[in-house]
């Protein structure tokens, strides 16, 4: 490659918006392949989203730097995310999904940032991207068959493979029959689904722990920071009644066959909101209700938070958010933003004249609340373009 073409597509890859970019991949990776799907927000946007944009820098640096030897990536952490996501039961195809979707998004950020003088540069620019995205792909996979060979991940393929065909229905036969047997859940037609989380375990620590549970008869399958499982209605395992204080736990009622999932989708938000609130022991849904209701309707978290938000300078955004995890009492919201008693009231008048809210009604007092569930769940408000707003801090 020519130092002259080296530049230009240096210059490219300059245009590019790494942050925005990688939260864009994160999203359609939750929406087109399950497994990332059933990941914790905290996880998603904790874990993923910085190895997201670790690869697009270093996709960036190789396609850019033309020469870069591909002995010289490093991808160390590409490969301890698949056998983490082999440990978690995660299929290799949805795993390998994941660098097609990557690589094609960033040539598709590459496109539309070229001009008509980078044509020429674009092509070298698709060669180095497929040839990377060859080269860690090939490194992920022998990464996770290496993983995958281990007992634990074994046993927690099978456990969600059964878990899958007792919410889908239909005739549990072979080797879901053999596993439902042992478990004892062939018997019910109702089963309790349930949450666990760990705070500040990772995914090994909840792979051990569901693996101990079926070892003591209940169906379990680890999802990264947490577990799930179900149980017969007559045999509750110790871990559901929340007397350790270690762990977070969140209980659903009773389910039948095809309704499994839906049900843990909300203890799954239930536990994600707790682990928020820094709360551990027993959970349930109705504890959490507005967090989880953003969560399992996120069109209409996200629609909540361009209306609140939206209109907002970053500085006014942070002075409501401060006003509702304070419960909206001004004065202990005002002492933790470090405020003069007078700025508070000030700034939630602009907030007031923006967004056409009535702070002091409960509707519109409702609709912020919700937005701020909304973005503490993983909303990227900084995806916003914040207006300008004169300086607040001495008013």
């Amino acid at each position: 490659m020519e130092e002259r073409q080296r530049q230009a597509l240096v210059r490219l890859h300059e245009r590019i918006d790494v942050d925005a970019l990688a939260a864009d991949v994160v999203r359609t990776l939750a929406a087109e392949i399950p497994g990332h799907a059933r990941l914790s927000e905290e996880l998603r946007w904790q874990r993923v989203y910085p190895e997201v944009r670790a690869l697009i820098i270093a996709t960036s640096a190789h396609t850019a730097g033309g020469a870069v030897k591909l002995e010289g990536i490093d991808l160390s952490k590409p490969t301890m995310a698949a056998r983490e996501r082999a440990a978690q039961g995660m299929p290799l195809e949805d795993v390998l999904r994941t660098y097609r979707i990557g690589s094609r998004m960033c040539w598709d950020a590459l496109k539309a940032v070229a001009g008509p003088e980078d044509q020429e540069v674009l092509m070298l620019a698709a060669e180095s991207i497929m040839t990377f995205t060859d080269r860690a792909t090939d490194a992920v996979t022998r990464a996770y068959l290496e993983a995958r060979d281990t007992r634990l991940s074994e046993q927690e393929r099978a456990a969600r493979h059964l878990y899958q065909a007792l919410d889908g229905g239909g005739v549990i036969v072979g080797e879901d029959a053999a596993l439902a047997d042992r478990l004892d859940l062939l018997r019910p037609d109702r089963f309790v689904p349930f949450v666990v989380r760990l705070p500040g375990g990772n995914a090994l620590d909840h792979a051990q722990r569901a693996a101990a549970l079926r070892e003591q008869g209940t169906l379990a399958l680890s999802e990264g920071d947490r577990l799930v499982g179900l149980h017969a209605e007559d045999q509750r395992p110790a871990v559901v009644d929340g007397e350790d204080p270690a762990l977070l736990v969140a209980v659903g009622p009773p389910a039948p066959r095809g309704a499994i999932e839906a049900s843990m989708r909300q203890l799954r938000a239930a536990v994600e909101a707790a682990a928020r609130a820094g709360v551990t022991g027993s959970v349930d849904v109705a504890q959490f209700g507005p967090e989880v209701l953003v969560d399992l309707v996120p069109g209409v978290g996200d629609a909540l938070v361009a209306r609140v938000m939206g209109p907002l300078s970053q500085e006014l955004r942070e002075t409501l958010v401060t006003w509702v995890r304070c419960d909206f009492d001004g004065p202990r919201a005002a002492r933790t933003l470090h405020l003069h008693r007078n700025s508070l009231p000030y700034r939630l008048r602009r907030v007031a004249e923006l967004t056409g809210l009535r702070l002091d009604e409960a509707h519109d007092r409702t609709t912020i609340y919700l937005a701020c569930a909304r973005m503490d769940g993983g909303a990227h408000v900084e995806a916003l373009t914040a207006p300008e707003e004169p300086a607040l801090a001495g008013r």
